[in-house]
């Protein structure tokens, strides 16, 4: 689902890395974000405003419109899902949770090099139901002392590490600014990984559908900080053949 949001104000920033919105409606898809705002990602201590970043790893669906588990699927010389995970261990994420469903055994089997490598896993026995409960199900094993939260969607080979620690900067400048949700943005379309607060693990165990963290951004619209990404990479993912010949 898609919709149009009328930003309120855009506030700028001593070191604009990104900029927050004010907005009575907000549930993904495009939105008027000012491309002006597109920055460079430099470097800087990502963890003044805090100590603990976790990444949820949502693996457990039946991939329909692909017609096949397309995290199994081909990506250079590795699958989705160990393209996925190798690109968050070289990242300055410090928990990795892994959420196994459809084909457990062989999701799990290519990335058991992982294990204990701050890669851990996770089993929805309810993943035939929906994004949501693969969100619940990372929710409930991600570290008690994490602070924030990332939802890291396998079918984005094009992210890089150095956007993801881009992300993870632009949390600690939203936390400075009293903002709770990272959100990246490419011209005007919202893309993925969203970042959470931990605050949220309680809400995000009370959704339900295929919607992910969808619900939590519209009860909340006033803690979105909003990122400016300089690529497309976080708009591009692989749902159909398509798509798949797309990224390769």
């Amino acid at each position: 689902m898609t919709c149009a949001i009328n930003l309120g104000s855009v506030h700028a920033l001593q070191n604009p890395v990104a900029f927050f919105v004010d907005v009575r409606f907000f549930i993904g898809g495009t939105a008027s974000v000012p491309s002006t705002n597109q920055l460079g990602y430099a470097g800087g201590d990502a963890r003044v405003a805090f100590t603990m970043i976790s990444a949820i790893v949502p693996a457990a669906g039946l991939s329909s419109r692909m017609g096949q588990n397309k995290l199994l699927m081909p990506f250079g010389d590795k699958s989705l899902i160990e393209h996925a995970v190798d690109t968050l261990r070289a990242s300055d994420i410090d928990e990795i949770v892994v959420v196994l469903g459809h084909e457990a055994g062989q999701v799990r089997s290519r990335l058991g090099r992982h294990e204990g490598h701050r890669v851990n896993f996770v089993h929805n026995p309810d993943y035939r139901e929906g994004l949501s409960t693969s969100v619940r199900a990372g929710m409930g094993a991600v570290a008690k002392g994490t602070e924030a939260i990332m939802i890291y969607l396998a079918d984005q080979p094009l992210i890089e590490p150095d956007e993801i620690n881009h992300l993870i900067q632009a949390f600690a400048q939203a936390k400075r600014a009293g903002k709770s949700i990272v959100i990246p943005f490419f011209e005007n379309q919202r893309g993925n990984p969203v970042i959470l607060d931990a605050s949220y693990r309680a809400m995000a165990l009370d959704i339900a559908g295929d919607v992910g963290c969808r619900r939590i951004i519209k009860r909340h619209p006033e803690q979105v900080f909003a990122v400016q990404m300089q690529t497309d990479h976080v708009v591009r993912d692989v749902d159909t053949p398509e798509d798949f010949l797309g990224v390769r």
